[in-house]
């Protein structure tokens, strides 16, 4: 159960946006196969939003769940994680309504494509081997929507992380970065719908 989380986000997104820090990275994932060490893949899931213990400010884990009971606010969504020096790329399904990107902590993640189903893409370079110009002027054929970078939109560097949340709702998307700085404030940014 979501204690009402969900709901909340649901209800009110900006607000609970604002209030809650999202923790996404891949191995924050609630009871994931038991131990939480292992990184949750890319795909669609159905989650729960649950209270995260122990942090500084107001934060959610996502919790993946397997049924739902009758009066359940489930989120159907897609999660994009984070590839070590890599590209991970995809096109976001059209039976979610809602998305998350793995926590971005010096990473540069664009969204470009078609407006009804995007392609959403999260450039992880540890070691320099991703050529983050490379994969912007890629993005910029397929028609560049949105683009949260490292050094622009967060800082990495001083301890800052952000991360894009997105909901569609009579059929057109909206993303948000939440980006966290190094005092643990949230900061909210939201993007045009589209």
């Amino acid at each position: 159960m979501s204690g009402g989380l969900n709901k909340k986000l649901i209800n009110n997104t900006d607000d609970f946006l604002r209030r809650y820090a999202i923790k996404t990275q891949s191995h924050y994932f609630y009871k994931k196969q038991q131990d939480n060490t292992n990184a949750l893949s890319s795909g669609d899931y159905a989650v729960d939003l649950v209270p995260a213990p122990n942090e500084p400010h107001p934060a959610v884990y996502l919790q993946v769940r397997s049924r739902w009971g009758k009066l359940s606010h489930q989120l159907d969504c897609f999660f994009l994680s984070a590839k070590p020096n890599d590209v991970n790329r995809q096109t976001l399904p059209s039976d979610v309504d809602w998305f998350f990107t793995d926590l971005l902590t010096g990473c540069q993640f664009l969204i470009y494509g078609s407006p009804d189903r995007p392609t959403v893409e999260h450039n992880n370079s540890l070691d320099g081997s991703v050529d983050y110009g490379a994969c912007l002027a890629n993005a910029q054929r397929g028609g560049l929507l949105i683009r949260v970078s490292p050094g622009e939109q967060y800082d990495a560097t001083g301890g800052e992380c952000a991360v894009v949340v997105g909901h569609r709702q009579g059929g057109a998307w909206q993303f948000y970065m939440q980006r966290i700085d190094a005092a643990q404030k949230i900061h909210l940014t939201k993007f045009d719908a589209f």
